[in-house]
């Protein structure tokens, strides 16, 4: 089996601290990128969790971004810097830059709930919009 060295996490919601607790793969997350309670609070985050303090205690290096959306230079080239083989990107509610996805020797994993197979039901507040619209379904898409 191949060793994937740099493997990160790019969240900053409940979703990602049980990401965090209870991913059992075979490779160490070595980085975790997030934004600070300010960047949190700012972006009106649901759910959002400071991850800081638990991703350290589990040895994960931790980059608060810039940017939300990733396109401050600053956060693509400390992305870039990482040589990330692997991304799951979990909690994360923006789309992940080209410029950052391009990095990835192999590439990011996500995860977006919706009440439609995507690319229908992208965006904000899914499982709201899905009680608002009176839907009866509701999957969690993982898609590479």
């Amino acid at each position: 089996m191949k060793a994937f060295d740099q493997i990160a996490v790019f969240g900053c919601k409940a979703t990602t601290l049980f990401l965090l607790n209870n991913l059992d793969i075979p490779w160490k997350i070595r980085h975790l990128i997030t934004i600070s309670p300010e960047a949190g609070q700012k972006h009106e985050v649901a759910d959002y969790a400071d991850l800081k303090q638990i991703a350290s205690d589990k040895g994960i290096r931790v980059y608060q971004a810039r940017y939300y959306s990733l396109k401050h230079p600053d956060d693509q080239a400390y992305i870039r810097s990482l040589n990330l083989d692997i991304a799951f990107v979990i909690g994360w509610q923006r789309l992940i830059p080209e410029e950052v996805l391009s990095g990835l020797s192999v590439g990011a994993f996500g995860m977006h709930g919706s009440s439609m197979n995507l690319p229908l039901g992208r965006g904000r507040s899914p499982m709201n919009w899905s009680i608002i619209e009176g839907r009866r379904s509701f999957y969690t898409n993982l898609f590479r």
